[in-house]
């Protein structure tokens, strides 16, 4: 089902306080930012070394951490960290963390330079516990909620897919299907049962109810892939599954569009897949417990 609106209240609720690192013993933490080109996207790795120079502190009340009372966050803000990547800033930006939750920042909010990636507390590293290494904060001015504080920053999009690719390799061979080539092998999909990942996303201004996408099995057919014993699904942020081809059997969908646009970043995109997990529980435990995997980069077929 659509959970496009869950908050990560729960678990900011357990942590009363969070644990300092000292700054670099997580290693030099690093951010992807991802932008749309005519055709597929192009990318630049920014890490905390080349933010420094730019950084800029912020002291406010982190909202999921109020028992620390007013703290000082270092980082970059994410204007400057745009500029830095040479990526433009034409429209908002989706942030999404290291667990796939998403957040979408409206390009006026990045303009006014009050939102950072910060990669300091206090002088000090952010650890897991408290979001880091890389977390969303906001100057108390903005009046963010506190779900629109991001943790586990992996990657960043700028504005909407215009042509996405997924990258299909296997064996020794690669081939990037762009969504323009596509478009005879999609069909429409029960939107209802299409899932999104949970995020912060009330600032997005669309809203839709259809969806489109592909069989999985019919995607890798058109690609001239027929066999195999393992599929791996990788994404732009998140983490690496493997799964045994004969899943393929079921109706496993990878989700390309929402009304008539490629999917946005803000519901999962450039590409989803979605497991049938309603119709066939059997498959609980072998795929993703919501059912989907999110921001789909490449498929590697072994």
């Amino acid at each position: 089902m659509n959970k496009g609106f869950k908050k990560k209240i729960v678990v900011m609720a357990v942590v009363a306080s969070v644990a300092l690192a000292p700054l670099g013993a997580l290693g030099s933490p690093s951010v992807t930012i991802i932008r749309p080109e005519s055709r597929g996207v192009s990318s630049v790795v920014v890490d905390m070394d080349a933010m420094k120079p730019f950084a800029r502190t912020i002291e406010t009340v982190d909202p999921n951490f109020k028992d620390n009372g007013r703290v000082k966050f270092t980082g970059i803000s994410v204007k400057q960290l745009f500029e830095l990547a040479g990526t433009p800033l034409d429209k908002g930006v989706t942030v999404v963390g290291r667990d796939q939750y998403v957040e979408y920042i409206p390009r006026e909010r990045v303009l006014r330079e009050q939102v950072i990636l910060s990669f300091s507390m206090d002088g000090h590293g952010i650890s897991r516990l408290g979001g880091g290494p890389l977390k969303i904060i906001y100057d108390s001015s903005e009046k963010v909620h506190g779900s629109g504080y991001t943790w586990y920053v992996e990657a960043m999009f700028s504005g909407t897919m215009e042509n996405p690719g997924v990258i299909v390799e296997a064996g020794n061979s690669s081939q990037t299907l762009f969504q323009d080539s596509l478009e005879t092998l999609t069909q429409d999909l029960d939107f209802s049962r299409v899932s999104i990942p949970s995020g912060f996303r009330h600032d997005y201004p669309g809203r839709f109810t259809t969806a489109s996408g592909i069989p999985l099995k019919r995607l890798l057919r058109s690609a001239g892939v027929t066999k195999g014993n393992k599929i791996t699904l990788i994404p732009f942020a998140g983490p690496v599954i493997t799964l045994d081809m004969a899943l393929l059997d079921y109706p496993i969908v990878m989700v390309t569009a929402m009304g008539n646009a490629p999917l946005h970043p803000v519901f999962g995109g450039p590409f989803s897949i979605q497991f049938p997990l309603e119709a066939h529980p059997e498959l609980a435990g072998t795929v993703p417990e919501s059912g989907a995997f999110f921001f789909l980069k490449k498929i590697s077929i072994r």
